[in-house]
């Protein structure tokens, strides 16, 4: 099978960022019909021969763009882009020049570049249509990337048109259909924090004597609001991790070694725990997303 999706990228730039999207895309297409340099040329194989029989036989081009992308210079101190004989270049000129659907992919919360910062033969690429892709919404926006791309390679209905202008109703649809998946999630996140620290502060309480003289509806209630309080934090630990299954397994064990951070500070007093459980687990996951999340951007990728 032919190689319909040519990934174009600068490891410099986008090692890392190309391997998190070409092993995505892996979900939504086949091995074969994707060529990235370092998988698809075999030992012993022609370099530049392989990229123009894979141009050749490519339908897309993604373009990966990184913060570093235009800026990049070889060892003369020339800027790779600006060098005719560069390959990324020329991948991306002879694209443009054969009618084929080039794509750039912006990665790094970067905007598209000026066609001044850009030679004359790569121009064009800022005209257009990009997709960014953010660390917070990977799954989803490598998804509306994918179903753009089965509606150019004709195997189903895409998006017409995938840049953040312009958007048709299909994407505007599966914007909802994200939308929708990350508040469902935050939803049964707010109500598993609200139910686990209501119960939590019933057992707490229930031998404390401020409420066995005001009799169980009292603690039901102190309890019942102690719940609903963390349940609003919950929903924004929620929110924040979205339907992404490692996001969330952080926020719970973040929370827990949280929880037995505050214990082991404050003691095991009942107004302690309470206050571990209410505020501590769920600010808790909150840190240990953001903490997963600085984790990610710090990696620097190695370069040839």
């Amino acid at each position: 099978m032919p190689s319909n999706i040519f990934i174009n990228y600068r490891k410099e730039d986008s090692r890392w960022n190309t391997q998190a999207l070409y092993n995505e895309l892996l979900k939504y297409f086949p091995k074969e019909s994707i060529f990235k340099d370092f998988n698809t040329i075999g030992l012993g194989e022609d370099y530049i021969e392989s990229i123009n029989k894979a141009l050749e036989q490519c339908d897309v081009l993604l373009v990966i763009i990184g913060k570093n992308w235009v800026e990049i210079k070889n060892q003369k101190g020339i800027t790779r882009l600006q060098d005719p004989k560069d390959l990324v270049r020329a991948e991306i000129a002879t694209a443009l020049k054969r009618n084929i659907k080039v794509i750039p992919v912006l990665f790094d919360n970067i905007e598209m570049f000026d066609e001044q910062d850009l030679p004359e033969d790569l121009r064009p690429i800022t005209r257009r249509q990009y997709i960014s892709v953010s660390d917070i919404k990977f799954d989803s926006d490598v998804q509306k990337l994918a179903e753009a791309i089965k509606g150019i390679l004709g195997k189903s209905e895409g998006l017409g048109s995938i840049g953040k202008d312009n958007k048709q109703p299909e994407e505007r649809g599966t914007d909802k259909f994200t939308k929708s998946s990350r508040w469902r999630t935050a939803a049964i996140v707010a109500a598993i924090g609200a139910v686990v620290s209501a119960l939590a502060c019933f057992l707490v309480f229930s031998n404390d004597r401020r409420f066995i003289d005001g009799g169980i509806k009292m603690l039901l209630n102190y309890s019942l609001g102690s719940g609903g309080f963390a349940g609003v934090l919950w929903l924004i630990v929620g929110a924040v991790a979205g339907p992404r299954k490692n996001l969330l397994m952080t926020a719970v064990l973040a929370s827990f070694i949280a929880l037995a951070a505050w214990i082991a500070v404050y003691g095991t007093y009942q107004d302690v725990i309470q206050a571990a459980i209410i505020f501590g687990m769920p600010i808790g996951a909150m840190l240990g997303i953001l903490f997963a999340w600085l984790i990610k951007k710090i990696q620097v990728p190695a370069s040839n």
